[in-house]
């Protein structure tokens, strides 16, 4: 679709209407019927809804965005803005945006734009420019030990950005674009006496020089 808009759909399935997927574009596919690939050259994705991927549902299909949007689109059950489910190809590139996507009802909703539904799915990135922003949430959480690669290609410049304010993206050792819990930020805490003796430690104090946690009280000056 070159710069076509897709707006204000609800997805619904025959048994119920409150629950369909792909609220923008559904794309689902099998060996026997063949795998869509849907390629979207600018434009937007915006204002739908759907149980799963509000904007855009892919199973078993091929994604390409080259710029243009996927924003405003709201979903029950994971992926506000792109939720991509099993193996699948998605390609994001130029100054693609997928951003200000939510996840629950109207009165409680979260950020979720771009959903990877197994910690093995993974997005091609080489080819984002300038002005990209993709938000980024995984089924899977990521731990200290085990951060989550989110993209199939190595990066020099990273777009990705948490849904989730517990962890944060960064681009790994190996080049690849990576979701890890966030790195506690660390200040150095350095107390000074004054020469004339008018002040001095006692032996219940901590030491002169400390490094401390954000938002730890554990320092003792």
């Amino acid at each position: 679709a070159e710069n076509a808009a897709i707006q204000n759909n609800t997805a619904t399935d025959l048994k119920d209407l409150n629950n369909g997927d792909g609220g923008g574009i559904y794309l689902s596919g099998s060996g026997y019927s063949g795998f869509p690939v849907v390629n979207q050259n600018g434009g937007k994705v915006s204002g739908n809804n759907a149980r799963r991927g509000g904007g855009i549902y892919v199973s078993r299909g091929q994604f390409n965005a080259a710029g243009g949007s996927v924003t405003g689109n709201s979903a029950i059950n994971n992926g506000g803005g792109v939720h991509v489910s099993n193996s699948d190809t998605v390609t994001l590139s130029g100054g693609m945006t997928i951003t200000g996507n939510k996840l629950g009802t109207d009165s409680d909703k979260t950020e979720n734009n771009l959903y990877l539904n197994m910690s093995s799915l993974r997005v091609a990135a080489a080819g984002l420019t300038d002005g990209a922003a993709i938000g980024v949430i995984t089924a899977s959480a990521p731990t200290a030990e085990n951060a989550l690669t989110i993209t199939s290609d190595t990066v020099t410049k990273n777009y990705f950005i948490s849904d989730n304010s517990a962890y944060e993206t960064a681009i790994g050792s190996d080049g690849y674009v990576v979701l890890r819990p966030k790195t506690a930020k660390t200040y150095i805490v350095r107390l000074s006496l004054p020469e004339n003796g008018s002040a001095s430690r006692v032996e219940t104090t901590g030491e002169l020089i400390q490094t401390v946690m954000e938002g730890s009280n554990d320092y003792r000056l």
